[in-house]
């Protein structure tokens, strides 16, 4: 989900309506950060009482939708600079 498109929209709305301030306000992606770091912290936590190829899987996985995020944050900051 880190197709230009969306964050270009989104930001565009977001200065058409005039929420910007709200949606930061929102700071969203600070929570959506720290539900991450919980989760690696509980896997990681996991992972040390059993060596599980799951938890494994699991650890890569919640990276990747880590870094997904972090290139939609990035985009949307990018974005802003259009309008």
């Amino acid at each position: 989900f880190t197709d230009d498109g969306l964050p270009i929209g989104v930001t565009y709305l977001l200065k058409v309506l005039k929420l910007e301030a709200e949606f930061d306000s929102l700071r969203w992606f600070d929570s959506v950060n720290k539900k991450f770091f919980e989760q690696e912290r509980s896997l990681m936590q996991t992972n040390v009482s059993s060596d599980d190829n799951t938890n494994k899987l699991a650890i890569r996985r919640l990276k990747m939708y880590q870094k997904e995020f972090e290139l939609l944050y990035c985009s949307l900051i990018s974005a802003r600079v259009f309008f």
